[in-house]
């Protein structure tokens, strides 16, 4: 009976079991778990290579059965291109195009189910490019190519050339990882040019590429010529080049046809020349070689076998009979020094013969006041220099120079000069009140400069004059006079003195009647006060003048135009011709005959009629004007609510004026109207006394002012009609006007 109880209990529970479990196995194909619960993740693309991308993913669920890989290129729909084992986890997709960017995506898959994707980003099949491809010419016939090598994957590099403007041709393949190759067998001159790529068994990179090269043979440089003796010269050059056999060297006396003296080694760089003709210019040229080629050449400037001169020869005395020499040493290779003097500087005789690189020689046992001309050459065995020639040197002492005194007291004046000799033994010091007779007052020391004399009288004028001596001789004398005074401003030897007012350089001074600060003055005459004057000649009380144009005695009058030397002239109808602009045969005047200065016998109106002007109004009566106010506001208006029997008239003493009289409160000014009809261009004059008077025309203001004493105003105005308008504005107050008239 157990047994029979125990099954259906086990049946039951397992049935129970399967209804109500949750179905979350990615095998089943009722599986309620979403596709992205177990799909792949953390998808990688890594390029590889030009051909190659290799993928990595991620699966946490190893429930399934394997993966299925998409691929798309950018732009396009994906397809699938593997699929691998649940245990796979990696993927290389090989035989890419170049240069193409790709997407993947990856999926997991069972029999009955497949998950969501894992996207990867883009990636793209990359070749990189050689760079920094760089040429050097390292012989004339070979250059050497460097580049960086930038890929890690290429089978080797193609190297193309070009010369000149022709097409690339290859030369050359290397392997993998190269990053250099020397071109060779190349030719002096042309350029070169050059590219680099790398390539592999699918694809080829981008090029690198030069600047045009050439083979270059680096000429020497800087090559000078030196003499060394009168014989020999020193050569030397730059070496600038890396790869020579060696150099050849030429030697032309012409400049123009050159021979070559000798083939030096590589890498040399100096010569001795030797054997030299004296007096012959030399140029030389030096170039490199190799077996196959010849440099450029450096020419040297050309040099002059001779002997350098010195320069520079100076004489300076150093004592009264002997004159210190000096020069400049310009040789390197002279024997000595041949010194000669002169007293004419025409004929000279040898003094001296000096040893080699000596500058300086000491001629003793001159005689005093002679002039002394020296000249000094080089010399060796064989040659002798050009002459330097000095400066004519007189064998004299130097005076002393800038003697001043300056009095310090009333009885003692300081005295100071410059020193300018070097071997003076002392100085002499004289004195002179006359100019004439001079007393040495003192002998002083070597290299002395100043002296004080005392027990001088004031107001005596003291010349004093000092010179240098030697036990044999003297200088000449610096001489000064000083003015041993003081004047009335108390400056010493000053030129101040009293005017006759006993002012100190005061500009009072006494007329001709001794009056100080009078006023009379001599005449042309030389009388005191006369009246006689110098004309125009310079003659005292002559009669010449100047006429108009400024000249004395001149015949220029002015004509009746007031022109000086003119040619107008008075006629019959007055002052015509010239430069009046009227014509001499025409009577200019105003021809209208009803102007007031009508002239009967003008011919040509001259625009001068003047006219009695036109009374337009008396304001004895207004009612023909148009009367405005405004109320409160700055427009003009006739609807204010008051009574505007403002306006008066009343005689005043003048006929006819009338008042504008404003009383304030409701309105704020008052304004009188009325056209005109003008006649031609002209003004308006009229009277006014009283505050705030403006003037429109055709309601535009044109015209304001306040007076109050009785005052006539003027405007202009145009021919045509125009609306004139008086206004009194400003609040409570009156203007009065009269007589209001039109003057053309």
């Amino acid at each position: 009976m157990k047994r029979v109880y125990i099954i259906p209990i086990l049946m039951v529970l397992l049935l129970t079991t399967c209804e109500d479990r949750e179905r979350a196995n990615p095998l089943d194909p009722d599986t309620e778990l979403d596709p992205s619960e177990w799909a792949p993740s953390n998808l990688q693309v890594q390029v590889i290579d030009d051909s190659q991308i290799k993928l990595t993913w991620t699966q946490e669920d190893d429930r399934i059965s394997g993966f299925r890989i998409s691929r798309k290129i950018l732009g396009r729909s994906f397809a699938q291109i593997a699929q691998v084992g649940k245990a796979v986890t990696e993927y290389t997709d090989t035989g890419l195009n170049f240069g193409t960017s790709y997407v993947y995506r990856v999926s997991a898959f069972t029999d009955n189910n497949e998950s969501e994707y894992a996207t990867s980003s883009s990636a793209t099949t990359v070749f990189p490019s050689p760079s920094v491809l760089t040429t050097t010419p390292v012989s004339d016939s070979e250059i050497r190519l460097s580049w960086s090598d930038n890929c890690s994957f290429e089978s080797g590099y193609r190297i193309e050339r070009k010369t000149g403007g022709g097409g690339y041709a290859q030369i050359a393949e290397v392997g993998q990882n190269a990053r250099n190759y020397t071109d060779t067998g190349l030719t002096v001159g042309p350029n070169y040019t050059y590219r680099v790529k790398a390539f592999t068994a699918v694809n080829v990179s981008e090029y690198a590429t030069t600047t045009a090269t050439n083979t270059s043979f680096p000429s020497p440089s800087n090559i000078s010529a030196t003499a060394i003796d009168d014989q020999s010269i020193q050569l030397t050059w730059s070496h600038n080049c890396s790869f020579e056999d060696g150099y050849k060297l030429e030697r032309s006396e012409d400049g123009v046809s050159f021979t070559q003296i000798a083939e030096l080694g590589e890498n040399s760089t100096t010569y001795t020349d030797t054997g030299l003709n004296y007096g012959t210019g030399y140029t030389y040229r030096v170039k490199a070689f190799t077996d196959a080629n010849e440099s450029n050449y450096a020419t040297s400037n050309t040099t002059t076998m001779s002997i350098p001169t010195p320069t520079s020869l100076t004489g300076t005395p150093i004592d009264d009979q002997s004159i210190q020499l000096t020069w400049i040493d310009n040789c390197v290779f002279e024997d000595g020094y041949r010194l000669e003097r002169s007293e004419d500087g025409v004929s000279f005789t040898q003094v001296a013969d000096l040893g080699e690189n000596i500058t300086e020689y000491t001629d003793t046992g001159l005689n005093y006041g002679t002039d002394y001309t020296y000249r000094v050459k080089a010399f060796t065995d064989n040659n002798e220099s050009g002459y330097a020639t000095s400066n004519t040197t007189t064998m004299t002492i130097p005076s002393p120079t800038n003697l001043t005194g300056i009095p310090i007291d009333y009885q003692s004046m300081q005295l100071a000069w410059n020193d300018n000799c070097s071997f003076e033994l002392g100085y002499r010091l004289e004195r002179s009140e006359d100019l004439v007779t001079f007393i040495q007052i003192e002998e002083l020391d070597a290299d002395v400069t100043e002296f004080t004399d005392n027990g001088l009288a004031l107001g005596t004028n003291y010349t004093y004059r000092v010179k240098a001596f030697t036990a044999l001789n003297e200088s000449g004398h610096i001489e000064t006079t000083v003015a041993f005074w003081q004047d009335c401003d108390g400056e010493w030897g000053g030129t101040a003195v009293e005017d006759c007012t006993g002012e100190c350089n005061g500009a009072a001074v006494e007329d001709c009647t001794g009056e100080c600060n009078g006023t009379a003055v001599e005449d042309c005459t030389g009388e005191c006060n006369g009246t006689a004057v110098e004309d125009c000649a310079g003659e005292c009380n002559g009669a010449a003048v100047e006429d108009c144009a400024g000249e004395c005695n001149g015949a220029a009058v002015e004509d009746c135009n007031g022109y000086c030397d003119g040619t107008a002239f008075e006629n019959g109808c007055g002052c015509v011709g010239g430069n009046t602009g009227l014509e001499e045969y025409f009577c200019y005047g105003c021809t209208d005959p009803a102007a007031i200065n009508y002239d009967v016998d003008a011919t040509f109106d001259d625009g001068s009629c003047e006219y009695d002007p036109d009374l337009l109004e008396e304001f004895s009566n207004i009612s023909d004007w148009t009367i405005d106010l405004q109320c409160g506001s700055s427009d003009w208006t006739n609807n204010c609510s008051v009574n505007y029997s403002d306006w008066e008239y009343n005689n005043n003493g003048y006929i006819g004026s009338c008042v504008i009289a404003n009383t304030g409160g409701y309105f704020y000014g008052t304004r009188i109207s009325r056209a005109f009809n003008f006649p031609s261009d002209g003004k308006i004059t009229f009277w006014y006394k009283g505050s705030s008077l403006s003037v429109y025309i055709n309601y535009e203001s044109v015209w304001s002012e306040t007076d109050n004493t009785w005052t006539q105003g003027e405007i202009n105005v145009s021919a045509g009609t125009s609306t004139i308008s008086f206004a009194r504005e400003g609040g409570a107050g009156e203007t009065w006007l009269d007589e209001l008239e039109f003057v053309r």
